[in-house]
């Protein structure tokens, strides 16, 4: 940049010198309205802001689109978008016992889901006690048939969650077994996803499944249609299943 020089002290000229600087010194004013000229300069640094400020702003948009991450990840799973948890968060969901909560006691459920709370970013519920009962009572899931808890209501479940922002996974213990008849699996598979349609679109965003019946190569079709048609009810929810890690390495199980 070239300098100007006053005396003993040496500033910075704020216009190169040639052109620019020629042209500034034979710019001439007078008879010029200086209203239109205050209302050019005035929409030339308009122009030169928008320009610069959508340089900015598509810079940051391609910068967003590159760093966004598929479900999957490197390989860890990661939250599923939702309005609770960021979808660039892992999920580490603690397990909260609600197996043993009484609806006439309990004032707030938080005696049992608290601690999960401080511990992760999401909590993991049973849906059913080891009896089979369910861990809430509803009456979509009392007309379909299932053994419920009288006085604990899935929309208490649900405002008790809404109120801490929880990001809910349900553990779900299916009675579904590639030994029924074709007539009682599909009677099943209708009666488990009517409930798990009701249970997801009220209170848990991701389910996990853990089948009564083992899973071989020979009969793996039967338990591919549940978790189809389980999947078609329950759009937009992550399905996943519970699995014996020897079920995965044995060599027998796999094709």
């Amino acid at each position: 940049m070239a300098r100007s020089y006053h005396g003993n002290k040496r500033t910075n000229n704020v216009y190169k010198l040639g052109k620019l600087t020629r042209g500034r010194e034979k710019f001439n004013t007078r008879g010029v309205d200086k209203k239109w000229l205050v209302i050019g300069i005035c929409l030339l640094v308009s122009f030169l802001f928008a320009v610069i400020l959508g340089n900015i702003l598509g810079d940051k948009a391609t910068s967003s689109q590159n760093s966004s991450g598929g479900i999957w990840g490197d390989g860890s799973i990661f939250v599923p978008s939702t309005n609770k948890t960021s979808p660039k968060l892992k999920l580490h969901a603690y397990f909260a016992d609600i197996s043993n909560v009484d609806p006439n006691t309990d004032i707030s459920l938080s005696v049992h889901t608290g601690t999960p709370r401080q511990s992760g970013n999401s909590l993991c519920i049973d849906i059913r006690k080891s009896n089979g009962t369910l861990n809430f009572s509803s009456e979509n899931a009392e007309a379909l048939g299932f053994n419920c808890t009288p006085d604990l209501k899935l929309s208490r479940l649900n405002n008790h969650f809404d109120y801490y922002n929880d990001y809910v996974v349900g553990i779900f213990h299916s009675d579904f077994s590639a030994n029924l008849s074709d007539e009682a699996r599909l009677d099943l598979i209708k009666k488990e996803a009517l409930l798990l349609k009701e249970a997801t679109k009220s209170t848990f965003e991701q389910i996990i499944i853990e089948f009564s019946g083992s899973i071989t190569k020979q009969n793996a079709i039967y338990f591919e249609a549940y978790l189809f048609e389980i999947k078609l009810v329950c759009k937009g929810t992550p399905i996943g299943i519970k699995m014996d890690l020897s079920t995965i390495t044995d060599d027998s199980t796999r094709d």
